[in-house]
């Protein structure tokens, strides 16, 4: 009896907070990070998919081409982000195949690859690094990604640090 009374009060205090459930429910835009996540996980979905066949390239050359088209026709105009995304993952996971198992098909697979990430990084303004860091950014820390963004590459972190700058353990070991 308590738990009908409950629900009763929480019930009628929704209609008296004028809530309106039959309003549409709106999905929030696409963003430039959440486009080029999408491309990212799907072209992860490309890798799972492709787990029958690690060391084959064209399989995985295939579904991303497949993915980008199917995004294409879905979006219309704006699939650069989703692109960039999806080649940059796409172009990393060719790149450990050429690594394991070089090939000339693999070789080829990677141009591919690495043409789809230039053209759509070029009809968005980004580099190599603003896709590396809109998915390296948790989805708590900042979002600058593009153009006007600033701060370090990956790149250009690694290649500051010394083995010297690391603990004093590691210091001792390497004679600094």
């Amino acid at each position: 009896m308590r738990a009908v009374l409950i629900l009763t009060v929480l019930l009628v205090s929704g209609w008296a907070h004028g809530a309106d459930l039959r309003r549409p429910v709106k999905p929030a835009p696409p963003t430039l990070l959440s486009e080029i996540r999408r491309g990212a996980d799907a072209a992860f979905g490309c890798q799972i998919a492709n787990s029958a066949h690690p060391l084959e390239s064209e399989p995985l050359l295939q579904c991303l081409r497949e993915q980008q088209r199917t995004n294409r026709q879905q979006m219309g105009r704006g699939y650069g982000a989703f692109e960039s995304g999806l080649w940059f993952a796409g172009r990393g996971r060719l790149r450990g195949l050429v690594a394991v198992a070089p090939s000339a098909r693999a070789a080829s697979s990677l141009d591919v690859a690495v043409a789809g990430l230039r053209e759509a990084e070029l009809v968005l303004g980004v580099s190599d690094d603003d896709v590396w860091r809109a998915l390296h950014t948790s989805s708590s820390g900042p979002r600058a990604v593009g153009p006007a963004s600033t701060g370090r590459s990956p790149t250009a972190r690694s290649r500051s640090r010394r083995p010297c700058d690391r603990s004093a353990a590691s210091r001792a070991a390497r004679g600094c």
